[in-house]
């Protein structure tokens, strides 16, 4: 479950929100932030619709500094996404399956490069809801982890989580 253009794309680091189904087929709504070596960074859109056809809208980056909210929030046939509280738009009329998972990320796919955020300012994932029929959660399925001895990540706490380039200080 990866951002756009993520397979064999040189320089590829984003960190997103997302909402997805874990039985097959797998499939996912997310909206987040990516940069890539040839087209910048952007804000981006990706959904699967019922047939897991993959569709990726994207649209200006927020500013550098900033704090940015993203939520994604699945409606009978359609997703809304969200940043900093306004509407990108609807999207996947017609989309019936129903989520059973969210999840939240920072990825790269390539050593030489850095993943989002270093370990002085870390990527952090603050005040993470998940919303069911009206119903508050703040944990997660699972507890990040380590991937590398390059990468860390970490449950600071309720609804807290952080990743960050070990060898990087920004």
């Amino acid at each position: 479950m990866s951002p756009p253009g993520s397979d064999g794309v040189a320089g590829l680091v984003a960190a997103w929100s997302m909402l997805d189904r874990t039985s097959a087929p797998i499939l996912w709504a997310q909206v987040g932030w990516w940069k890539d070596y040839y087209s910048g960074r952007a804000v981006f859109i990706q959904y699967r619709d019922n047939l897991n056809n993959a569709y990726t809208y994207t649209f200006a980056p927020k500013a550098l500094g900033t704090y940015t909210t993203y939520q994604v929030m699945s409606y009978s046939g359609y997703f809304d996404f969200l940043v900093n509280g306004t509407s990108l738009g609807s999207y996947g009329a017609g989309v019936t399956w129903t989520p059973n998972e969210y999840e939240f990320h920072g990825e790269t796919h390539n050593y030489d490069d850095q993943m989002p955020g270093g370990y002085s300012t870390p990527e952090t994932f603050y005040g993470v809801v998940y919303k069911n029929n009206g119903i508050n959660w703040t944990s997660v399925t699972n507890t990040p982890s380590a991937s590398s001895t390059i990468y860390g990540t970490l449950k600071a706490g309720a609804g807290w989580y952080e990743v960050w380039d070990k060898s990087c200080s920004s």
